[in-house]
């Protein structure tokens, strides 16, 4: 992941904090899911059609963690990751090849993400979130 991924494993505490959706499990606990509807009114280059909150925002309290991102449903999603500096946006768009399930895996420096559940097309439809810590 450009910007976001590190080299380095090591252990550590993710406390997750909520913009809009519930509150997420600490680290080594089970996956946390949250069920939304994707899409949104705010228009991002990378990402299509956005919401103007983050679904699911989260804080990694080390310099290193690793974490495990799905979106599930049947539309045509897209993820906006934002890093900690604003700087380091990623956006993974589901394929067909994959069932439309978008997934991200990496090694994450420490600060707050923001994720952002979009539509390529600017519809909505029903989608799963899933983050294991």
């Amino acid at each position: 992941m450009k910007n976001i991924a590190t080299k380095n494993i090591a252990s550590l505490l993710i406390a997750a904090t909520m913009a809009a959706a519930p509150t997420a499990a600490v680290y080594g606990q089970s996956a946390t899911e949250i069920s939304g509807t994707s899409g949104g009114p705010q228009t991002s280059t990378e990402c299509g059609f956005v919401p103007a909150q983050p679904d699911y925002s989260f804080n990694i309290t080390q310099p290193t963690a690793s974490v495990s991102i799905a979106v599930t449903g049947s539309n045509d999603y897209t993820l906006l990751m934002v890093g900690p500096d604003n700087n380091s946006r990623e956006c993974i768009l589901a394929h067909d090849f994959d069932g439309g399930t978008i997934q991200s895996r990496g090694l994450y420096k420490a600060g707050t993400y923001h994720l952002y559940v979009g539509d390529i097309d600017g519809d909505s439809a029903p989608f799963t979130l899933t983050i294991q810590q």
